[in-house]
């Protein structure tokens, strides 16, 4: 097999992997007791801390084609209700100029909403995941994002991103690891 081939079998078979491991009762999980969550890692990822953000993103342990498949946090206050807010916050995602600007910034040429849906984790936590597709410095991108009430007038924001032509298998995988996702007491 020449190199090309090999790396590709590998990520294929880290994707197995981690598609397996995500679903398993048992897994290594990440705490944040910052943000009071925890999720199930997908095997091999990590936690990393990066400059400017309040909590560590998680990654897969290689890149495909300079992309790392990663899985970030953020909160929000809730202003009236969850319900309100996030209506509010859709509408402020799919039409907002601020945040066509947001994007921009961050090196996006284009983004395109793609579906909205209901999302339960295994701990029963209900919230709603937004999906998109999006231009990056010549990739195109597949992002996740999941909203849940975190109590206490929060709502936590989860974005997964990783290269469009691997939704097949990343999709599933982001969806399993946030199954497990839940707050901790």
């Amino acid at each position: 097999m020449n190199s090309m081939k090999k790396t590709l079998f590998a990520f294929a078979v880290l994707l197995v992997l981690a598609f397996n491991c995500a679903g398993q009762g048992s897994c290594p999980r990440y705490r944040e007791p910052q943000g009071g969550f925890s999720i199930c890692l997908p095997w091999g990822w990590v936690a990393e801390a990066r400059d400017g953000e309040k909590f560590k993103t998680l990654f897969a342990p290689q890149a495909n084609n300079g992309i790392r498949p990663n899985i970030g946090f953020d909160v929000g206050m809730i202003k009236v209700s969850f319900e309100a807010d996030l209506a509010d916050i859709e509408k402020k995602v799919l039409s907002n100029q601020d945040n066509q600007d947001k994007l921009s910034r961050a090196g996006f040429t284009t983004v395109k909403f793609l579906s909205k849906s209901d999302f339960v984790t295994d701990s029963k936590m209900r919230g709603i995941k937004l999906i998109f597709s999006g231009e990056f410095k010549g990739f195109q991108l597949r992002i996740l994002q999941y909203y849940f009430d975190a109590e206490g007038r929060r709502i936590l924001f989860v974005t997964c991103t990783f290269l469009e032509k691997d939704q097949r298998f990343l999709g599933p995988i982001m969806d399993n690891t946030l199954k497990t996702f839940q707050l901790d007491k």
